[in-house]
């Protein structure tokens, strides 16, 4: 199972800022948008999540934790949700 955060960015924000590089390579975070998610096949992911501002992290399970807490005092994002993605 996969874990798949669906984050909205601040306007003008790159989201590629939002992990450390040490983070990335720790948990192998995946960084993708709204149109890589579904070629790859994450149908579950809502429609919703399609505008611009949007990006989506994809960890395993076991590292969603600490991509979580990593998220959760980052001030470059205005909300996120995560999603169980079975692959």
């Amino acid at each position: 199972m996969l874990i798949v955060f669906s984050i909205l960015l601040v306007p003008g924000t790159d989201g590629q800022t939002l992990l450390s590089a040490e983070t990335i390579q720790d948990t192998d975070a995946q960084f993708m948008t709204y149109a890589d998610a579904k070629a790859v096949g994450f149908n579950e992911v809502p429609e919703q999540d399609a505008h611009e501002n949007v990006i989506f992290i994809v960890v395993n399970r076991k590292d969603a934790p600490w991509i979580n807490r990593s998220l959760e005092v980052n001030e470059n994002i205005v909300s996120y949700k995560i999603h169980e993605v079975d692959m």
